[in-house]
């Protein structure tokens, strides 16, 4: 079994690819863009991390060569502390 890890991405995704497939693959925290990172509210306009996640961070989770991932926010990822955050997030998985 391989397990990987990466951290601290802070939306940088083109440079944080993994080289080969991994069976698991964790993620814990600050994948959130420092420049959005406190853009969390709840109504869905430009710029916000709704729009981001949606746009950016599906897309490239989708496309890392990881049978599973584990994502947990850190410390940078406020959006996670919105109550409506889950039921939001895991209507768009």
């Amino acid at each position: 079994m391989k397990i990987a890890g990466m951290s601290d991405i802070h939306g940088i995704l083109e440079q944080s690819k993994l080289m080969e497939e991994v069976d698991i693959l964790y993620i814990p925290g600050d994948w959130s863009p420092l420049e959005l990172q406190r853009c969390v509210s709840s109504e869905d306009k430009g710029g916000t991390m709704k729009q981001w996640i949606r746009e950016k961070l599906l897309p490239w989770l989708l496309e890392l060569p990881a049978k599973h991932i584990v994502l947990s926010p850190g410390n940078h990822d406020f959006v996670t502390e919105r109550p409506w955050f889950k039921e939001w997030f895991n209507e768009l998985l």
